[in-house]
């Protein structure tokens, strides 16, 4: 038990967000401002506690997606299972904000199948997360308020970090985990994705990222 309340988090969103950024800082990994597209999927384990008080360790398993239209197929396939997801744009970038609406319409197709297959299942807890927050205001092509109003319109919570300055990082994976936590039970240890098939389209050589 003390390996934790297994927890499958997803981070996804397009190319080039810094989604694996996010989690090497998270995961305690020494942050690299190169770039290297995420080939597939690769994954990150951390066991953490949600405060000081709270007995219960949860184990997440938090998985990289990659973000360009050809592995979106291979996104899908990873959704399975998945308690929680960080939907990650740019706020420098207007055009992987605008592919928010996208990952959405992808969450819900997901949301169907699993209560059509299940009634009982739990749709994942999802928070958006503008990414990069740490550039100049003249560079920002997304302001706060249009991204809070598109996480009211989606009836989610949103976030801004910067992978760079390690703001707001720790936040957005104790926020998801929050969200996620109540939904648990300790039987819940199944993870979605299968390991065996992870190795297969996993990326082991991939050290940078798009901060």
């Amino acid at each position: 038990e003390n390996n934790g309340i297994r927890v499958k988090i997803l981070t996804i969103g397009d190319s080039g967000v810094g989604k694996t950024c996010l989690i090497m800082r998270f995961s305690g990994e020494e942050f690299v401002q190169s770039f290297i597209t995420t080939v597939g999927i690769d994954y990150k384990r951390k066991i953490i506690q949600l405060d000081d008080s709270d007995t219960k360790y949860y184990q997440l398993t938090i998985w990289d997606t990659a973000g360009q239209e050809r592995f979106r197929t291979i996104t899908q396939a990873y959704f399975r299972g998945a308690h929680g997801m960080l939907l990650v744009f740019d706020v420098g970038s207007e055009k992987t904000f605008k592919s928010v609406e996208h990952w959405m319409d992808q969450i819900g197709d997901h949301v169907k199948k699993i209560t059509k297959d299940n009634e009982y299942a739990v749709p994942p807890k999802v928070i958006l997360v503008g990414n990069k927050a740490d550039i100049p205001d003249n560079q920002r092509q997304v302001t706060k308020e249009r991204a809070q109003e598109m996480a009211d319109k989606w009836g989610i919570g949103y976030i801004e970090t910067s992978a760079k300055d390690n703001t707001n990082v720790q936040e957005a994976f104790m926020t998801i985990t929050k969200l996620v936590a109540p939904t648990l039970s300790l039987g819940d240890s199944e993870l979605g994705g299968g390991r065996t098939n992870l190795a297969e389209v996993g990326s082991s050589e991939k050290k940078g990222c798009a901060c």
